[in-house]
């Protein structure tokens, strides 16, 4: 993901992105996994998605909705979430491969929930620099739309976690992530690439 330095999610990035780059790596994989069935290679055509923040940067995964400027729209709580954000986590939740959050660095709000929707999470473990998950919303204000409540429950089985990360805002670090089930593996450096390699060797 790329959109300013802390990829904040836009109608415009969603749609005009994020979108198309998931419709392009399906693309991808069908045509692959159909050359190596008709080759007849049973080890061909597999393929994982992995999402991961700014490449050149370690202080983002994605800081969230462009939230400021979002709800200057009048329309935005009864539009953008059904008509923007719900279909990308849609698209997410019924990938034809599995999905990996390669989380390099801060994951807030919107981004948290993009992340849960993941098959897997990788996360930097925070050695080089700070990195937290959290769902923030509580602290200015903003409530939650329905989908992020199913999401979290479907995907947040511990009730204790599950009120941690939306009754009191809290910041998860990587290790208390990791405890929590949030994410999978944490990884010891503080690029993308370094992340996105590992994020390989759990998919499938």
């Amino acid at each position: 993901m790329h959109n300013g330095d802390d990829s904040r999610f836009t109608e415009k990035f969603i749609n005009k992105a994020m979108m198309p780059a998931l419709d392009a790596v399906e693309r991808h994989w069908r045509e692959n996994w159909r050359a190596a069935r008709a080759a007849k290679d049973k080890e061909g055509g597999k393929g994982t998605l992995i999402i991961v923040g700014k490449r050149t940067q370690n202080k983002f995964f994605s800081n969230g909705l462009d939230y400021d400027n979002l709800v200057k729209d009048p329309n935005f709580h009864t539009n953008f979430f059904p008509l923007v954000f719900n279909p990308l986590i849609r698209r997410l939740f019924t990938f034809p491969i599995p999905t990996v959050a390669a989380i390099n660095g801060h994951c807030f709000a919107a981004a948290f929930g993009l992340a849960i929707c993941c098959d897997y999470r990788v996360m930097t473990d925070g050695s080089t620099r700070n990195a937290w998950m959290c769902m923030n919303e509580v602290h200015f204000g903003a409530g939650w739309p329905l989908s992020f409540v199913g999401i979290f429950r479907a995907k947040v089985s511990d009730n204790r976690v599950l009120r941690k990360i939306a009754l009191e805002g809290h910041r998860f670090t990587p290790a208390e992530a990791l405890d929590a089930g949030l994410v999978d593996h944490l990884v010891k450096g503080d690029t993308a690439a370094v992340i996105a390699k590992h994020a390989r060797s759990v998919s499938l």
